[in-house]
């Protein structure tokens, strides 16, 4: 007397690895979709890491996109043009001076 599968079936993992545990005996009914066997995670664990920081930082910087730029930012920006406005025409002002001051011989 001898009992036979009902059915035969390959069984294959969809990536690489060492097994962990086992968590069916032989000879245990199992359906499509349980859990029969772990593999181990450990030398996929730092690039999970790294990637979810990298997801992190990303959803960060798109938060401070979609944000805008802050009051005081722009008050920045603001003080640096007039700053770079005042600068230009100082310059404009020298130049006007000492092109005046050629033409005089006087340097």
């Amino acid at each position: 007397f001898s009992i036979l599968p009902v059915e035969n079936a390959d069984v294959r993992a969809s990536v690489e690895g060492i097994i962990e545990k086992i968590s069916v005996d032989e000879g245990d009914h199992v359906n499509r979709g349980d859990l029969i066997a772990r593999l181990s995670d450990k030398d996929l664990l730092p690039t999970l890491r790294q990637t979810e920081a990298q997801i992190r930082e990303t959803r960060a910087k798109l938060q401070m996109l979609v944000a805008g730029p802050t009051t005081e930012e722009i008050a920045v920006v603001k003080a640096a043009v007039s700053k770079g406005k005042d600068q230009y025409r100082y310059a404009q002002n020298q130049l006007a001076r000492l092109t005046k001051m050629f033409e005089q011989h006087l340097i």
